[in-house]
């Protein structure tokens, strides 16, 4: 099991956080984009409003499984998984075993409205 990170080791910046896995499933014809029905790729933040991670993910219709790709905010480790989307979603890191929401955009706006 791998230590957490300190904020100022972790990776900063949306450029250092590349997620290719689903990417390429699209491009191998595994993932039919015109058939998603529900999709989201969000970015976690530290207190200084730095990138240290990042989550993405994307369910078929036909399928009962989400495919969630991920670069945990604690440990920077680079997963892929397929799990159940139900909400509160949650993803568990495959290194350090910590587990962060996915919380919902709707939320996240409205809470920006009102400040």
């Amino acid at each position: 099991m791998s230590k957490e990170l300190y904020d100022s080791e972790k990776v900063k910046g949306k450029e250092n956080l590349k997620l290719s896995k689903i990417d390429e499933m699209v491009k191998k014809g595994e993932i039919d984009p015109s058939n998603v029905k529900f999709t989201t790729w969000q970015d976690k933040k530290n207190d200084d409003d730095e990138i240290i991670g990042t989550v993405r993910v994307v369910q078929e219709e036909d399928e009962e499984l989400a495919k969630v790709e991920y670069i945990c905010h604690r440990c920077q480790h680079h997963g892929f998984k397929k799990t159940e989307y139900k909400r509160p979603f949650w993803v568990r890191c495959e290194n350090c075993e910590k587990s962060f929401s996915v919380p919902r955009l709707k939320g996240k706006v409205d809470k920006k409205n009102k400040t």
